[in-house]
């Protein structure tokens, strides 16, 4: 049976070189705290299900949070 899971390295390489930005990580750590209505994330532990690029883990842990965003496969961000 062949593997057909997504080739999430390939994926995170091309986004980083086509998209991601500060500024991009800055909005998703605003957005993140007006959603959780909170002024930082400090403490706190922050699980990110199907994170997809990880940039709103990227916003937590900057945010202050022990961020955790497990994937499925050896190339997750883990």
């Amino acid at each position: 049976m062949a593997d057909d899971r997504f080739a999430f390295g390939q994926n995170w390489q091309a986004y980083l070189s086509r998209t991601f930005s500060e500024e991009r990580v800055a909005s998703a750590g605003d957005w993140l705290l007006r959603f959780l209505e909170v002024p930082d994330l400090t403490g706190l532990s922050f699980l990110d299900i199907g994170s997809g690029s990880g940039l709103h883990s990227l916003a937590a842990v900057r945010a202050g949070a022990l961020a955790s965003a497990p994937g499925f496969g050896p190339r997750g961000i883990g």
